[in-house]
């Protein structure tokens, strides 16, 4: 199985880190810069890293600004294979959540969440393992149905 987390700042570095070995999973790290790919190689935050998402995940975390989310969410919709779950970590979600849910392509799960963790500084530079370590995370459906992935998400977060 294989996890794609696109965006290596502070958020999804921290994820990257914090899933290191996560049953044995095949970690990718997605980002347009050079060095935050470089680094997350480095650190072991990702197995491989990509400029731009390759097809193929099972599960794409989307750890952007909510506007780079919602355009992501259909430039990559041709990507997503059916059964893929789609989750994002932005910290808005009424204005969000249709037009992410809309974008997607039919058979590909949307979990929305939003981890009740952070810093006041960004980049993966200050991207923690421990970040997410006892913080809650609010998961959200858009049609408030329980998604065929929820048990992997439930498994990720604990």
């Amino acid at each position: 199985m294989t996890i794609a987390i696109v965006g290596l700042g502070l958020m999804g570095g921290s994820l990257a880190l914090a899933l290191r070995g996560f049953e044995k999973m095949n970690l990718w790290g997605v980002d347009t810069d050079p060095a935050a790919r470089e680094a997350a190689l480095e650190s072991g935050g990702a197995d491989a890293v990509f400029e731009e998402l390759p097809a193929g995940a099972d599960v794409v975390i989307i750890c952007l600004p909510p506007a780079e989310t919602v355009a992501l969410a259909g430039r990559y919709a041709s990507f997503l294979k059916p059964g893929c779950l789609f989750c994002e970590i932005c910290g808005v979600k009424a204005a969000l959540v249709p037009r992410i849910a809309r974008a997607l392509p039919p058979g590909v799960d949307y979990l929305p969440l939003h981890p009740m963790a952070g810093k006041e500084t960004g980049g993966y530079a200050r991207a923690d393992a421990n970040l997410f370590a006892g913080a809650g995370l609010i998961v959200t459906t858009p049609d408030g149905s329980r998604p065929r992935r929820a048990s992997l998400l439930e498994r990720t977060a604990r």
